[in-house]
């Protein structure tokens, strides 16, 4: 360990003396304070501190992601180009605790970098909304919809097996289905057709979705309605219905009139002790549009309800972890790489693996889009083939990189999400033990292969 740390020394002090340090802390700090200055919310407090949280911190994020990949490209690669690695691996020290000696030492620098960052953009933020500023009303529904952290509670699932059954066996019977078309994609569309339906409303009429509470509601826990929805006409009109909430016996308890913009989500506050002493609810939607059409929630993320799990400050702490095992992953690439390749090409392809992390969603449709998708009534077995290699091909990658994809830590803690302890100790296990681990092995396996410390 003694030697790892030697490492990791030598590598930070390096850092600190090629200015990099002082180059990112001017990034971050024209991040930091000219971002909340130059970009406008909705002129509320509310929209002020999403922007703050959501854009200012995102800018950083990726001001550090960007600076920790070339750093961790150069730490190695630079190492080699100078001739510099073969006066450390004559010393009697491993390929694995070079890797690891240079891993540490960025990653003891994106902490100090974010730590900075995560704390000037908290003390802003309180600094924002002290009590001097705002009435003890506007404090409380601040504390509530986003100074707070919520765990999503989805409807019940409903059993649309036979409504499946039934629209597949009439679209069989009217010669709907292309016949170029395997079953799978006809069954996956005709699913996601029937979901749709049993999650519409139309005008003059209302729909239902049960609740199951899986823990008593506090009296003074306030529950809170996010959903969003879209409409069957291109009508940018507000929409006008009516939410309620009945209780098991059929009795209301509580009900809102509301008049909301369609593909954009909104969030209503459910009084406290709405639900307190209850075990499950019926929510219930009714279109009260004076004009003909219907409204659509998304079967998936359509609509929850948000109960309180903890607060706003444990929550942003996860998410700051969550960000900091991002970056050490992204260490972990670029350390890599630079074992491999020279320092453009290492970069070039560091990156490009970061370009590919973001591009999660483009991955899943091409997963989605190239499997049962023949073309002509008689596809060649070349195509089919090629096809079945394309959809597994895309999978695989979607497989490895999903877990990361789906993190979003500052878009959750802007949400008033909750992240948990359990998602944060996954992310370690995964992100730093299996992928760093995979990352750390290849990199000991090129160095010692190619013997870099021999004379040349």
């Amino acid at each position: 360990m003694t030697r790892i740390f030697a490492i990791a020394s030598i590598s930070l002090r390096n850092a600190i003396r090629s200015k990099v340090v002082l180059v990112l802390l001017a990034a971050l700090a024209l991040a930091l304070i000219g971002l909340p200055l130059t970009i406008k919310g909705d002129g509320t407090l509310d929209g002020q501190l999403r922007i703050l949280l959501r854009y200012t911190l995102g800018l950083a994020t990726l001001i550090l992601s960007l600076a920790t990949i070339w750093a961790a490209c150069a730490s190695v690669a630079s190492d080699i180009r100078d001739r510099h690695i073969q006066l450390i691996l004559s010393k009697p020290l491993r390929p694995i605790q070079l890797w690891l000696g240079k891993w540490l030492g960025l990653c003891l620098l994106n902490f100090a970098l974010l730590a900075f960052c995560m704390a000037i953009v908290y003390f802003t933020l309180h600094y924002q909304t002290r009590s001097s500023l705002l009435s003890a009303q506007e404090q409380q529904q601040l504390q509530w919809e986003v100074l707070s952290a919520y765990s999503s509670l989805a409807p019940m699932p409903r059993d649309l097996s036979a409504a499946v059954e039934r629209r597949l066996e009439d679209g069989i019977l009217r010669g709907e289905w292309p016949e170029d078309v395997s079953p799978e994609v006809i069954q996956a569309h005709v699913q996601r057709l029937v979901r749709s339906q049993a999650n519409s409303v139309s005008q003059g009429e209302r729909n239902e979705w049960m609740f199951e509470l899986p823990q008593p509601v506090e009296s003074d826990d306030p529950v809170l309605l996010r959903y969003r929805f879209s409409l069957s006409l291109l009508d940018m009109d507000l929409i006008k219905g009516r939410w309620s909430l009945v209780a098991a016996d059929g009795e209301e308890i509580w009900s809102e009139p509301i008049e909301s913009a369609a593909r954009t989500w909104h969030q209503i506050l459910i009084p406290p002790g709405t639900l307190t002493g209850l075990s499950s609810c019926t929510l219930v939607f009714e279109n009260l549009h004076d004009r003909p059409l219907t409204i659509v929630f998304d079967p998936d993320e359509g609509l929850a309800l948000r109960m309180r799990a903890g607060s706003f400050s444990i929550n942003y702490l996860q998410a700051a972890l969550l960000l900091f095992i991002h970056l050490a992953f992204l260490a972990a690439i670029g350390v890599t790489a630079g074992s491999f390749f020279s320092m453009p090409v290492a970069a070039l392809t560091s990156f490009y693996a970061l370009l590919l992390l973001y591009a999660g969603r483009v991955v899943s449709r091409l997963a989605d889009h190239s499997h049962g998708h023949s073309h002509g009534p008689d596809p060649s077995a070349f195509r089919e083939w090629f096809e079945a290699v394309s959809h597994y091909a895309y999978a695989g990658i979607y497989f490895i990189i999903r877990p990361i994809y789906d993190v979003h830590p500052l878009e959750r803690v802007t949400r008033a999400e909750w992240i948990g302890w359990q998602e944060v100790g996954q992310a370690v296990g995964l992100h730093i033990g299996i992928y760093g681990g995979v990352l750390c092995l290849l990199a000991i396996w090129h160095l010692r292969r190619k013997e870099v410390a021999l004379p040349q």
